[in-house]
């Protein structure tokens, strides 16, 4: 397991500047301490500090950073408005622990400002335990990976789960797919529709429960329902056609990777949009006045998080979905 270590600015200052709230450790024994941690969990580190943000942008671009499993970072001031970072970190797409030697949200300027708050990739935030921060960070970041089923592992549960952003088809293949294999076909937004209506005796289709009630309530529901199909699916073949966000949660993530292959539709953003409108703009589009410009901001969010979740990826615009389910079929065996 390859873990990324970044120091943001001014973190070479350590055990030179306000020791009561940051210690007298340097940075040198805090890479030391990380190494030595690192070598308990039986995992490799690639560790850079750098003052200068594009420096850092780099590091996360690199093809051999691209290869890690996860990321610890320490941003230091760039967690206020540093966006040319954060839409890096995006990119990057991979779990990240985020961890800060003082508490950031009750010391400092601009407290409620943190550019990663919105990143579905951070599993978690450590602050306030001086140079544990890091220490406990890494485990977290560790126990984390630790639990997601390696690809090679992907299928040996009997699911295969088409995931994508709403419109890629993931229905109409998903159905193809399962009646070729002579397996169930599962939708999640129904199987949320029906759960709706179970819970509150309220019939509404999934676009209404998300409307109306909004969109934590969804997750939530969301995840209660795909944790029922976890728990009943006893290794039984089947396919399942995931909502646009279902993977955007992280806790949602791991019950997909459980479930078997994770198959990412990923649909050319000019054949995407049209099909999207078909259906009227959607609640979740942040620009409702200007879908394409919707869509372009949600993809650079999602893609990244789909690509790392998924165990093959189809990447297609034109093809029929007769040619997509032989594509899988092809790519699973």
């Amino acid at each position: 397991m390859k873990i990324l270590v970044i120091h943001g600015p001014n973190l070479n200052m350590l055990g030179k500047k306000d020791p009561q709230k940051y210690g007298s450790i340097t940075l040198m024994e805090v890479n030391n301490l990380l190494k030595k941690k690192a070598r308990q969990l039986n995992c490799q580190l690639e560790i850079i500090q750098s003052n200068h943000d594009g420096v850092l942008i780099d590091f996360l671009q690199k093809e051999s950073s691209r290869s890690a499993d996860g990321l610890l970072i320490n941003p230091g001031a760039m967690i206020r408005f540093n966006y040319s970072f954060r839409q890096a970190m995006s990119d990057f797409g991979k779990p990240f622990v985020e961890v800060h030697m003082s508490d950031i949200n009750k010391t400092g300027v601009n407290k409620k400002m943190n550019i990663f708050d919105d990143l579905v990739t951070r599993v978690i935030q450590i602050v306030g335990l001086k140079e544990n921060s890091y220490l406990v960070g890494l485990e977290k970041l560790v126990s984390h990976l630790s639990s997601r089923p390696s690809p090679a592992k992907g299928g040996t549960r009997g699911g295969i789960l088409l995931i994508g952003m709403k419109a890629c088809g993931k229905s109409t293949v998903g159905k193809l797919l399962a009646k070729k294999l002579n397996i169930n076909f599962i939708e999640l937004d129904k199987e949320i529709e029906k759960a709706h209506f179970i819970d509150n005796n309220e019939r509404l289709t999934f676009r209404e429960i998300f409307r109306k009630h909004g969109a934590e309530f969804f997750r939530s529901l969301e995840n209660k329902v795909l944790s029922s199909i976890a728990d009943k699916s006893n290794n039984k073949r089947f396919v399942l056609a995931c909502g646009g966000g279902t993977p955007l949660n992280i806790d949602n993530q791991k019950l997909l990777m459980q479930l078997g292959t994770i198959v990412f539709l990923n649909t050319d953003e000019k054949v995407l949009l049209p099909r999207i409108l078909k259906h009227g703009i959607p609640a979740f589009f942040p620009f409702p006045d200007d879908p394409a410009r919707s869509l372009t901001k949600l993809l650079k969010k999602r893609r990244p998080v789909y690509e790392s979740v998924a165990d093959k990826i189809i990447s297609f615009n034109s093809e029929t979905p007769e040619a997509l389910v032989d594509k899988i079929l092809t790519l699973i065996n």
